[in-house]
């Protein structure tokens, strides 16, 4: 009866640790870069907005390019209403973020830092990832005090 027990427990164990399991994406069906520079403090704030393709087994693991100097605010998922629910798994290391997600869409919010130059500010973004990407958009959105900006 002990060994029945015992044979029991551990495949009890292995389903649950094959169910926990995660899947690594490496294509996404979308993705919104939006940069904010100066909204509520003296840098930019880039916000990720990316979407696991229908057919990824889920919870799925994501890899992004992640700047060296960037301060990662938030790793959120969006649920089926909408709204933004704080159960993301991340972690950062090697200009890399990785994050499991249970959902389907997910959002980054980090901030970097941008150059200054008397009054000229200045910020590049770069995306280096072997991570494919269907439909990419970007969307920078003008500070209220800015003058002369150019893209």
């Amino acid at each position: 009866m002990r060994y029945i027990l015992l044979l029991l427990s551990l495949l009890l164990l292995t389903a649950q640790t094959a169910t926990a399991q995660t899947s690594e994406v490496t294509q996404l069906s979308d993705m919104s870069v939006e940069l904010w520079p100066d909204y509520d403090r003296p840098a930019v704030l880039v916000l990720l907005t990316g979407t696991v393709p229908e057919g990824a087994a889920l919870p799925a693991t994501v890899r992004l390019p992640l700047p060296a100097n960037a301060d990662v605010f938030a790793v959120a998922r969006f649920n089926d209403a909408g709204l933004l629910i704080s159960d993301v798994e991340a972690s950062s290391a090697d200009g890399e973020l990785t994050l499991t997600t249970p959902g389907r869409t997910f959002r980054v919010e980090y901030y970097a830092p941008y150059e200054v130059d008397g009054d000229q500010h200045s910020y590049r973004f770069e995306w280096l990832s072997d991570l494919a990407v269907d439909n990419m958009a970007t969307v920078v959105q003008e500070p209220l005090a800015a003058t002369g900006m150019t893209i």
